[in-house]
């Protein structure tokens, strides 16, 4: 703990429960390792915190705890934010309201092709989901999601996947492994990077998968999670599902 920079006294352990419980500790979503409450050091003289996430797995087993390297990347991120300019993503600078126009965007794919959002959009609906490739819980709802971007891919619902990750802190969430895993997967719609996170911050991304649902002049109907429970995929993201069917016939939607 030395060698990254931590003293022993300054490891605090808690257990968390319950969705509640987890939400005062500031555990909700993604990322794993946390600066001072967030993906990056907050910019100014609040001292570093680095909060770290275990999570039960689906088979039982515990994820496992970082590894000296990861502390020491997560402590360099908080000494460098500064001077590399890298606000944090989970403060928003700006969200917009249900019923607003999206902020547009123009973002790479894994494949260097870019993928322009705007308005009017083209399209019956658009859904847009921040996730990343480390998250547990952006990976028990990825089968999901794409379920739906298949079955109303027909109903001219377009489908656009964006990470914001830092990867200095997560190299998981890197634009090189974003490249490795849509290789060796099967996505029925892009994966784009937004290196700079200025997409993130301008959509008040708070967590990951965050799933925003527009209309097709790109006007918010419903943003949060697919469904209730991201341990049950039977629930086939009822929510996300119900929001597009509200949007595709003109409804106010339910579950906004």
């Amino acid at each position: 703990m030395a060698a990254a920079g931590l003293e022993p006294d300054s490891i605090v352990l808690r257990e968390v429960a319950t969705d509640k419980a987890a939400e005062r500790e500031g555990f909700i979503g993604s990322p794993t390792i946390r600066v001072s409450g967030r993906d990056v050091q907050a910019i100014g003289d609040e001292p570093a915190g680095l909060t770290c996430r275990v999570y039960r797995l689906r088979d039982g087993r515990y994820s496992p705890l970082p590894d000296r390297e990861d502390l020491r990347d997560a402590l360099t991120v908080a000494t460098h934010t500064a001077t590399e300019g890298k606000q944090p993503m989970t403060d928003a600078q700006s969200e917009f309201s249900l019923g607003a126009q999206a902020p547009e965007f123009v973002l790479p794919d894994t494949e260097g092709n870019h993928h322009e959002l705007g308005a009017p959009s083209g399209h019956s609906a658009t859904v847009v989901v921040w996730t990343c490739n480390h998250c547990p819980y952006a990976l028990a709802w990825h089968d999901r999601l794409i379920g739906v971007a298949r079955d109303y891919a027909t109903r001219e619902v377009r489908f656009l996947a964006i990470n914001s990750n830092y990867a200095v802190s997560h190299p998981a969430d890197s634009y090189e492994a974003m490249q490795e895993r849509v290789a060796a997967e099967d996505w029925p719609h892009p994966y784009l990077h937004d290196e700079s996170q200025e997409v993130g911050r301008a959509w008040g991304a708070q967590t990951t998968p965050h799933v925003f649902a527009l209309d097709e002049e790109i006007r918010l109907r419903y943003h949060g999670a697919p469904d209730a429970d991201y341990n049950d995929p039977a629930l086939e993201a009822f929510w996300l599902r119900e929001a597009l069917d509200d949007i595709l016939e003109g409804r106010e939607v339910r579950r906004a």
